[in-house]
């Protein structure tokens, strides 16, 4: 949208990959410039003066007071600037925003998804009120407030997750042919019911659009790594799969308190080494950790209720503990509520089972493709 001869000679735009550099900048004949940043990459920003700063999403507390104190003199005349943020009030703690707007020192201005609010003036509507609908049901129940009206989401409500889980999805029927990813997740504990296995296949034939079939469950307390390892071979080996042929996920370490019962991903391999009867370090497959960064048990759970809503989710019968997680699990508000939560265990190992797996169909798709 801007015209080249406002641009600076050595301001260089690649089609498709933006203004080039390690931090984008672009840069104006008369002076001026754009910086462009990611707010988890760190801001690098120290002692600049803006004009203006455009926020796309919610950003930490941190990076706010960062930017705030960027534009105290950088209006006309040393006057203050200017910060805008367009956000969905999801995703992060925006409490501090929040809290600026009741006091009036940050204006709030709502777009929320109705019928009346998209349609321009003087025209048809543009999307129906059952296409809200269908959209809505895409959303977890917890933040659909916020997403469809701009509702304020401070720290993450209770409430049942998966209200799209139905009866119907629970089925003996074989899936259907198609390209498959075998995986299993694995959540570690010593409590009854603790240590969790989920064995699914995921059809990836259009990865923007998984199918997902839970075939199995592992559900244990404590024991020894070689008693786990047995269990989940014959799990593998009643539904006709190998090992090798999975991708493994796991929790990161547990420590049982004084009464012992550890158990990691390594620990689990060696006794995996030791059941197949495997040199040490030549296992056909390894157990990844999974990671977790921030809000990753709302995203990976946000990833698996979209599928529900979509009515592609099929659970084995079998898998009885799972189910009944599925319908009674709420989100809870801090980590010591969900060391307490009985059925946060199979939901874990299901979101370590599935999300990797579509994360990783997502890195795969070419950013280029060259036609003959």
């Amino acid at each position: 949208m801007c015209p080249k001869d406002a641009l600076h000679p050595s301001c260089e735009f690649v089609p498709g990959r933006g203004f080039r550099g390690i931090h984008p900048v672009v840069r104006f004949n008369n002076g001026s410039m754009i910086h462009v940043k990611t707010a988890n990459q760190g801001l690098g920003l120290a002692s600049a003066t803006l004009s203006y700063v455009a926020i796309d999403e919610p950003v930490s507390r941190e990076v706010w007071g960062e930017l705030i104190s960027r534009v105290l003199r950088g209006g006309a005349g040393g006057s203050t600037g200017t910060v805008g943020i367009t956000m969905t009030p999801v995703g992060q703690d925006v409490s501090y925003l929040k809290q600026l707007v009741d006091e009036g020192r940050v204006s709030c201005t709502k777009a929320p998804l109705t019928v009346e609010k998209t349609t321009p003036k003087y025209c048809k509507p543009i999307i129906s009120q059952s296409q809200i609908d269908n959209i809505s049901q895409n959303y977890l129940p917890i933040d659909r407030a916020a997403r469809l009206n701009g509702d304020w989401v401070v720290g993450i409500p209770e409430g049942r997750v998966f209200d799209q889980f139905s009866e119907d999805m629970i089925s003996k029927e074989s899936a259907p042919m198609g390209n498959y990813s075998f995986c299993i997740g694995v959540d570690h504990g010593s409590q009854p019911n603790a240590q969790v296995a989920i064995l699914a296949a995921v059809e990836m034939s259009d990865p923007q659009n998984p199918w997902v079939y839970v075939l199995d469950e592992y559900v244990s307390g404590s024991a020894p790594p070689e008693a786990h390892a047995r269990a989940i071979l014959e799990m593998l080996s009643r539904n006709s799969i190998e090992a090798a042929s999975c991708r493994w996920t796991g929790d990161n370490i547990h420590y049982g308190g004084s009464g012992g019962g550890k158990m990691s991903n390594s620990l689990l391999m060696r006794a995996f080494e030791k059941v197949m009867q495997y040199p040490q370090g030549n296992l056909p497959f390894r157990i990844r950790t999974i990671k977790k960064p921030r809000y990753s048990v709302y995203y990976g759970s946000a990833m698996i209720h979209s599928i529900m809503a979509r009515r592609q989710f099929f659970i084995h019968p079998r898998c009885e503990r799972l189910i009944l997680s599925l319908q009674r699990w709420t989100m809870k508000r801090n980590q010591s509520a969900r060391s307490k939560d009985e059925w946060g265990h199979s939901v874990d190992a299901l979101r370590y089972c599935v999300v990797p797996t579509l994360e990783t169909s997502k890195a795969n798709i070419p950013g280029k493709l060259r036609i003959y």
